[in-house]
């Protein structure tokens, strides 16, 4: 037993670390490289490579509205609303869909066929919108639902 103990002191002992990843110069080196990396993917990176980039997919979409033919249009419209309300920007979704409708001279009768999906978007934005503006305004255990 002793000598089971013994070699379990020797042998946690002579464990060091011999490679250089523990010197703090690779660490500062590798965690530089890492940052390095990150500002390229953000600066350069497609954002439909990433699903996660919902703020930057809204605005793809808003810079693809001008080049599509009108008979794509209203998908892209679409995908835009709803990456922006996936985003976080519910007043700007709000904003965007009104402007829309009253642009194209509809009316909120539209809760037909095609733009339902965009009245789904238009009321999800509403409602977080109030959430949002309620925890804000009202900041407690019942206004704050995560």
């Amino acid at each position: 037993m002793k000598n089971i103990i013994i070699i379990l002191i020797v042998t946690i002992l002579s464990c060091h670390c011999d490679s250089g990843s523990c010197n703090i110069e690779n660490y500062n080196r590798d965690s530089k490289y890492m940052i390095n990396l990150l500002e390229k993917i953000n600066s350069e990176g497609n954002p439909q490579m990433y699903f996660h980039w919902n703020k930057k997919l809204a605005e793809y979409y808003k810079n693809k509205l001008s080049q599509s033919p009108k008979k794509v249009n209203f998908k892209i419209w679409l995908s835009y609303f709803y990456q922006l309300l996936l985003s976080g920007q519910n007043q700007l979704c709000i904003d965007e869909i009104e402007k829309k409708i009253k642009k194209d001279k509809s009316s909120y009768d539209l809760l037909i066929g095609a733009a339902l999906p965009v009245m789904e978007i238009l009321g999800l934005a509403y409602l977080r919108l109030g959430e949002q503006v309620n925890c804000t305004n009202n900041h407690n255990e019942y206004s704050c639902i995560l």
